[in-house]
């Protein structure tokens, strides 16, 4: 667990838990695909487990009595600093995109938060190297999140700085890719 914000751990984990449940609980509905072309179904299953587990936030993270709600750890992260210190956690825990809730509160913090995640963007280095260390792998996943982030975010102000940035690089990353 992590020993700085153990709540943190909490609640994403929680979250993969309840993110993947309800994968299992959709994907044994035989219904979920009929009538979809195979390229589709990914999306569909995506869809219907995003609006499967709208409002997991607002229980309790474990049966303790006393165990806060997902809103209040969330609540709890009151800074563009300590949004981008959850994020970076976030993006190792996560097992899948960053919870929406999680996306819908931190875009409050606005355009302080925008410049940090720009920032921390165009610091990083969007090639693929030979080096598969863990730290590489990390700081990659982490990236990704953040552009993501900015895209789920459609922030616009960015973009052209991103794509030279990425195009320039050569042969990117997998994951940077992706998440351009």
């Amino acid at each position: 667990m992590d020993a700085k914000h153990p709540q943190w751990e909490k609640l994403l984990r929680k979250y993969n838990a309840v993110f993947a449940e309800a994968c299992d609980r959709i994907l044994n509905k035989s219904d979920i695909f009929s009538g979809l072309s195979i390229e589709n179904h990914e999306q569909a299953l995506l869809n219907a487990v995003y609006n499967s587990v709208q409002g997991w936030q607002q229980q309790p993270m474990d049966d303790a009595p006393d165990s806060p709600t997902g809103d209040e750890i969330i609540g709890q992260i009151d800074s563009p600093d300590l949004a981008m210190d959850f994020l970076r956690y976030a993006a190792e825990v996560c097992d899948h995109d960053l919870p929406d809730i999680i996306k819908i509160r931190f875009s409050a913090f606005g355009q302080p938060l925008i410049d940090r995640l720009t920032a921390a963007v165009m610091a990083a280095d969007f090639s693929k190297t030979n080096d598969q260390s863990d730290e590489t792998a990390a700081e990659a996943l982490i990236i990704a999140v953040y552009l993501k982030l900015l895209g789920d975010w459609q922030v616009s102000a960015c973009v052209d700085d991103i794509l030279t940035k990425f195009r320039a690089a050569g042969e990117p990353d997998d994951l940077i890719a992706d998440a351009v």
